[in-house]
């Protein structure tokens, strides 16, 4: 691919170029214009000058000594041949270069065009009544191109002249692109690591919208990179316990002494499996809760289906703990969003609520739509969230001291990760009556 350095100067040479040659066509048809205009009423002043000179000298009947006079002049040189005939066809002047035959064949007044001595000559003819002369007088037409050619090149001569100037122009289009060459100085120097924003400092205008560009790759690979390490991290450290208890128990299985012991260890290391795999399926959901791609797959949903689909899934997990679950709905309730990453969101804050309330208590669920948009609801009957632990309770891996059933302290996370990708805030506070936790979830227009 050819550089941007061959690309300006081709485009400046090339217009140059057209430039320097529209000039010299115009330079060229203006100079041809002018100048036989100027030669044109040359041959028209000494014809009429001759015109008058013979009448004069016919007079005086001293048309010999004129013609005598005009001859003896050898060592000039005239551009300008002539001739003077009379009306009944006698040759009565001419010039030293002219011929003895007629100049032009016109017999009418103005110019024509005739071929002698081996070149074209410019002819202008002038018929004078009284006392009847035809006055012929020619002009080459190479010494006119030739002077045309001269005056063309005087004009030109400035133009190569500055032909220099195009070293000047590599040299400034080199320095120009200076900043280009700092821009990639500083991402090709880097190692697989360095992902800080490049300097903007010298980056001129017209580079700054890629240096942007490039800035904000920078920053999107620097957050995927985090996330991965983040997800890799959580793996390492959430893995790690239920793992080894599985290994621990699965040993004390392929050592016990009796079918009883055997069975108990199994169990145990299955449960922990289980736990395993639920860990695993909350690591996965944080690891892939990306908001740009989120936003990208966005789709009309109606809540309502939503929560009613999450509740027949949880309803078993209420049951089986005896807590009721209600919900008030106004009914359809239309948004944007990622209908199954908000079913993950409202799994969570209900595991937690079913877990948290005691047998007999109840959840409630409300749907609303507010000027700012749809709102979701959920009300428990449990201990809620002492003030002073709301602002840790989205943090990975943090659970509250004393909280009844196995969990990992990724539940909110996970809310919180998603709310953040729709734009929406999560809320939470204890029942103004009784105890319990409220919790908010308010989602844009």
């Amino acid at each position: 691919m050819r550089s941007i350095r061959f690309r300006i100067l081709s485009l400046v040479l090339t217009l140059t170029l057209l430039v320097w040659t529209a000039v010299i066509l115009i330079t060229w048809w203006r100079a041809n214009t002018e100048i036989d205009q100027v030669f044109d009423a040359q041959l028209v002043q000494v014809a009429h000058m001759l015109s008058v000179t013979t009448l004069h000298e016919s007079r005086e009947l001293d048309l010999a000594g004129f013609q005598a006079d005009l001859l003896s002049h050898e060592k000039y040189h005239y551009p300008i041949v002539y001739q003077v005939w009379s009306s009944d066809g006698r040759l009565l002047i001419r010039g030293d270069d002219a011929p003895q035959e007629r100049l032009s064949a016109a017999r009418d007044e103005g110019y024509s065009e005739a071929f002698f001595d081996d070149q074209t000559w410019r002819v202008y003819t002038l018929v004078s009544e009284d006392p009847g002369y035809s006055v012929q007088v020619a002009h080459a037409n190479s010494v006119r191109n030739e002077l045309i050619v001269k005056f063309i090149l005087s004009i030109l001569k400035p133009l190569f002249f500055s032909l220099p100037f195009v070293v000047v122009l590599w040299v400034g289009v080199d320095r120009g692109l200076a900043p280009l060459r700092w821009v990639a100085d500083q991402i090709s120097g880097r190692d697989q690591s360095n992902l800080e924003p490049v300097l903007t400092t010298q980056v001129p205008v017209e580079v700054s919208a890629l240096v942007g560009e490039i800035n904000a790759l920078f920053a999107r690979l620097r957050k995927a990179i985090e996330s991965h390490s983040r997800f890799a991290a959580n793996a390492a450290h959430e893995l790690r316990n239920p793992v080894a208890g599985a290994i621990t128990q699965i040993h004390a299985a392929l050592h016990s002494k009796t079918g009883e012991e055997r069975h108990r260890a199994l169990e145990q290391a299955m449960a922990g499996l289980r736990r395993l795999g639920h860990r695993l399926d909350q690591l996965l959901t944080l690891a892939r809760i990306e908001p740009e791609r989120i936003t990208a797959q966005r789709s009309p949903i109606d809540l309502e289906t939503v929560v009613t689909d999450v509740l027949s899934e949880m309803s078993h997990e209420a049951l089986k703990k005896g807590v009721e679950i209600e919900l008030q709905s106004q009914g359809a309730l239309a948004m944007i969003g990622n209908g199954d990453l908000i079913a993950v969101l409202l799994c969570n804050l209900l595991d937690n609520s079913i877990r948290a309330t005691p047998a007999g208590g109840t959840i409630t669920l409300s749907l609303a739509d507010s000027e700012n948009g749809p709102y979701l609801l959920l009300e428990d009957t449990g201990p809620g969230i002492p003030e002073e632990q709301r602002s840790r309770v989205f943090d990975r891996s943090h659970r509250l001291p004393d909280t009844p059933g196995p969990g990992f302290g990724l539940g909110l996370s996970i809310v919180q990760a998603i709310a953040d990708a729709h734009g929406a805030t999560v809320t939470l506070s204890n029942r103004e009556q009784g105890s319990g936790l409220l919790v908010r979830v308010d989602f844009p227009a």
